[in-house]
């Protein structure tokens, strides 16, 4: 690559990062508001809870859900979820046949913007990358939890995306991507797995490499999730 290239390349994923720590900083406050600040309003509009806060004068809104999405993915059809990060985009193949609740919750929650601007909050040594906390903590989701899908195979190829969880059908909002060069046995395969990359899995190598010390934990930088962005097509 030419050295005016990785240059171009270098201001690009600069000015990514700053729009995501912007993004980031505003959904901190936002939550920040909604502990500090007494809640006006609470409307409950399909299965949506609406927090509406007074912030400055401005009226900011924060989501959670009161239950999983009603189906609205096509298991017939193709789903492209292209995961937009402050060091370039993974494209992931969704697998809507194999893991249609998965798919759907992800679908929806990337349409809502709910993953633009959290961070990848752990990293792993040629294991995983995991993100879709809302604060960044490594818990907390979307308010709801749906129940597992897991596969059959004897294993986690190297670019598998799939669902974090606290046990058995506790799905939420978090997911990990699968960074290691072979496949992996994970938790007796008690992972949903919901699709794969299949284009930048050296980006998500890239995130994996600024794994601490211990080898696993926050990345030793901030990297975060600009956006999440859905493509739809026939099969």
């Amino acid at each position: 690559m030419a050295k005016t290239d990785k240059r171009a390349r270098k201001r690009e994923n600069k000015q990514i990062a700053r729009e995501a720590r912007v993004e980031a900083v505003k959904r901190a406050k936002r939550r920040k508001s909604t502990r500090s600040t007494a809640v006006i309003g609470v409307a409950l509009v399909i299965g949506v809870i609406t927090l509406s806060v007074i912030r400055s004068g401005d009226s900011e809104t924060l989501k959670t859900y009161k239950a999983a999405p009603a189906m609205t993915i096509d298991p017939a059809k193709n789903y492209t979820a292209t995961i937009k990060t402050s060091l370039g985009d993974i494209v992931v193949a969704l697998d809507p046949k194999a893991a249609p609740k998965a798919v759907n919750s992800f679908v929806f929650l990337a349409r809502e913007k709910f993953f633009d601007g959290l961070t990848w909050h752990r990293v792993v040594t040629d294991f995983v990358i995991q993100s879709g906390s809302p604060d960044g903590s490594g818990s907390g989701g979307p308010g709801y939890s749906f129940e597992d899908e897991l596969p059959t195979g004897d294993g986690y190829a190297p670019g598998s995306l799939a669902m974090a969880n606290s046990g058995p059908n506790t799905n939420g909002s978090q997911f990990f991507i699968v960074t290691a060069k072979e496949k992996r046995d994970i938790a007796n395969n008690g992972h949903t797995l919901f699709g794969k990359v299949t284009k930048g899995l050296d980006v998500a190598r890239e995130i994996e490499s600024f794994a601490p010390e211990s080898k696993d934990g926050p990345p030793t930088r901030p990297i975060y999730i600009v956006s999440v962005r859905i493509t739809e097509s026939a099969a």
